[in-house]
């Protein structure tokens, strides 16, 4: 790929590496990422100094000497910290809602983007560009459900995402905890998984209980043993079981739910013994 030096001209060189001031660079106003290791960024800065910036960034162009982020931004935040006046770039061609697309899918491509983050970028793009989830989906190479199930994690309020990402909890246990409407019992529950480090498992099958227990203070006690069979919870615990079974017999088996804005799915996976 041909480096270009930058000179006192306007940069129009497109698929090719310009090296473009700092300054001139401004964030990407739609990068999902909202926090940024501070401790990660010194040592990227430090290497930036050393062996200079690897990677180019890529920008679009907003004015004549003025450019837009579109991904790179820790890259280009090391750059600042270390003083760097000049950064490799690379100038493409994009819509706004492409860019704040394209920054979405370099981030999860990394694969190191929070879920909460994930799901925030995904609701501002869908809101504040009017791009429908089917067509959100297809950009980012996922399902519909998928995109829909990552919007009802924004269900939780801040102390609630809060909390998952100081416990290290995952999104499996906060779709588990979106199913319990009441903040102040969904809060209760939370602390509970928190200070017992509760696995996801443990943790469905605790929100299984309160939900179980609450509908069950509303229904008439010469009607609860119809409603034990009707359930959906109780299913959902007999499928949890029988997988457990397979387990504990030495068979490797496991269940995976996907949740639907009508149904719930759950993937049943049984491994295969080889041939001896």
């Amino acid at each position: 790929m041909e480096i270009k030096p930058v000179m006192n001209q306007r940069f129009s060189q497109k698929d090719s590496v310009v090296y473009i001031p700092v300054k001139a660079i401004r964030p990407n106003p739609y990068q999902p990422r909202k926090s940024f290791s501070q401790k990660a960024l010194r040592e990227l800065s430090e290497s930036v100094k050393q062996y200079g910036v690897i990677q180019p960034v890529t920008v679009r162009q907003r004015g004549f000497y003025s450019y837009e982020l579109v991904t790179g931004e820790r890259r280009l935040k090391a750059c600042q910290m270390a003083g760097i006046e000049k950064i490799p770039a690379i100038i493409i061609d994009t819509r706004e809602n492409d860019t704040a697309i394209i920054s979405l899918i370099e981030n999860i491509q990394r694969e190191n983007l929070s879920f909460f983050d994930e799901a925030e970028a995904i609701s501002s793009l869908i809101e504040t560009h009017n791009i429908s989830q089917e067509l959100l989906a297809k950009k980012l190479g996922k399902s519909q459900p998928s995109i829909a199930n990552k919007l009802r994690l924004l269900r939780l309020d801040r102390k609630e995402r809060s909390m998952i990402v100081e416990f290290g909890l995952s999104e499996r246990h906060a779709r588990s905890l979106i199913r319990i409407c009441d903040s102040e019992k969904r809060m209760e529950i939370l602390k509970k998984v928190c200070e017992s480090n509760l696995n996801v498992r443990d943790t469905e099958r605790l929100v299984d209980k309160v939900l179980y227990d609450k509908e069950n203070e509303k229904t008439p006690r010469k009607s609860k043993r119809i409603k034990l069979f009707t359930d959906i919870r109780v299913f959902t615990n007999t499928i949890l079981h029988a997988v457990s079974s397979m387990k504990e017999s030495g068979i490797d088996a496991e269940s995976t739910r996907f949740e639907n804005e009508d149904y719930y799915e759950y993937v049943i996976k049984i491994k295969k013994k080889k041939d001896s």
